[in-house]
């Protein structure tokens, strides 16, 4: 095993993006380590960096490294490893490091604010690749989706068109696993998404059309920075409605 001496190019250094924002130098870091990998410049069993390292290089706060690595990880392709450090997985094995994931995900009993809490964490960095890589026929497969919520109707029809949605989010990425997540948390916030089937039509459209219309026009700029952002706000909306509608049960 060897350790991986972090090297970076001109166009790939977070230190060049002075004022970004940490959640976008989190996803040029991933971003990095993802073309890294991809290139076999690191391989299966390299050691990264430590976290004081890493900072270090990027001149970033330790914070916002641990945060890449926990989103690396969560993708497969990295592990921490106890006295070991981190290191880079065997691409044979990522497949049962993602069913092991989603297994868990979909585990009976999983507590609400720990889905939400996932969700916050994968879908910004889903929703900025989708930026990166959608295509011209995803774009408009998103738009038509919009189109279809902007329709008052049955809140089941709503409840799928929601996840058909963010499925589609996932779908644009091009990325397998970000869709396999993408499948597994709709399934989970199904149930929280059904405190929304008591609204109006008129209003439940409303939620929808606002809560999505910003993510279409986000990917079709081509905007990564602003797509994670979008998502980010998201997801904390839907936090706020779901923390509102438990509080209103238990009142």
């Amino acid at each position: 095993m060897r350790m991986l001496e972090t090297s970076t190019q001109a166009g790939d250094d977070p230190k060049l993006y002075p004022g970004h924002s940490a959640k976008h130098i989190v996803l040029e870091i991933v971003t990095h380590f993802e073309s890294l990998i991809a290139r076999g410049e690191i391989k299966a069993g390299d050691k990264i960096a430590t976290e004081r390292e890493l900072a270090s290089t990027y001149g970033i706060s330790r914070t916002t490294v641990r945060e890449a690595m926990y989103e690396l990880e969560l993708k497969g392709l990295v592990e921490r490893v106890r006295r070991r450090g981190t290191i880079v997985t065997d691409s044979g094995n990522r497949g049962l490091m993602s069913e092991a994931l989603l297994s868990g995900l979909s585990r009976e009993g999983r507590q609400i604010a720990e889905i939400l809490d996932f969700r916050a964490a994968i879908e910004p960095a889903i929703a900025a690749r989708a930026a990166r890589y959608a295509t011209e026929a995803e774009i408009r497969t998103l738009e038509e989706i919009l189109g279809k919520m902007a329709t008052p109707g049955p809140a089941e029809e709503h409840l799928a068109l929601n996840t058909q949605f963010h499925e589609q989010i996932a779908i644009a990425t091009h990325n397998v696993l970000f869709v396999d997540v993408a499948k597994e948390i709709s399934k989970s916030l199904n149930v929280l998404m059904r405190a929304q089937l008591a609204m109006s039509s008129e209003r439940r459209t409303q939620l929808l059309v606002e809560g999505h219309s910003e993510f279409v026009d986000a990917i079709r700029e081509r905007d990564p920075e602003r797509s994670f952002q979008v998502a980010l706000k998201h997801v904390e909306d839907v936090q706020t409605q779901v923390s509102s509608s438990l509080l209103a049960k238990r009142a």
